[in-house]
């Protein structure tokens, strides 16, 4: 079975950001997991603390310690549905979340264009699963029979390179 698109681009901005921010490890998946690397409920751990700064900016925290975990979530800077364009959407989990939460993790949301057939980061922004939880009390979703999850349109996190009207949405 082949991945979703979605799936595709969001390990593609995952491993940008892997790239991009030197801090970062990717996540070591336990034994335990049996293999199921894709279903591991974080993406990286910083191996020295990661300290904000103008290429990772942070809300609520100044510093992502060694071996906290962090979560990345990427959203297009902008998607369409044909007749209106507005800012992307970041997708959360319940599952996901309350084991961020348990365990003093972060998200790391990177807002990403397509270039010339390739992603390109336009923007991260380091917000802690808490801060976070503040948004999502009694909004998660549940549709088709997936896990209950939760959109946040990407305009309404300060992220550098989003441009355009945030208050339009």
């Amino acid at each position: 079975m082949s991945k979703a698109a979605s799936k595709v681009v969001g390990e593609s901005v995952e491993a940008l950001v892997l790239e991009a921010v030197d801090e970062l490890q990717e996540a070591t998946v336990p034994d335990s997991w049996d293999g199921a690397a894709e279903d591991f409920w974080y993406d990286a751990t910083p191996d020295i603390a990661l300290f904000a700064s103008r290429s990772v900016p942070m809300v609520g925290i100044c510093v992502i310690e060694s071996g906290q975990p962090v979560e990345i979530k990427s959203a297009r800077v902008t998607i369409s549905d044909g007749t209106r364009t507005r800012f992307g959407r970041f997708n959360l989990t319940r599952r996901q979340h309350e084991r961020l939460l348990a365990n003093d993790g972060v998200y790391l949301f990177a807002v990403y264009a397509d270039a010339s057939d390739q992603v390109e980061i336009r923007g991260l922004l380091a917000v802690p699963a808490v801060i976070v939880e503040d948004d999502l009390r009694s909004t998660w979703y549940g549709v088709d029979g997936r896990e209950d999850y939760w959109q946040l349109a990407a305009s309404r996190l300060p992220i550098d390179g989003l441009g355009g009207d945030r208050d339009a949405e």
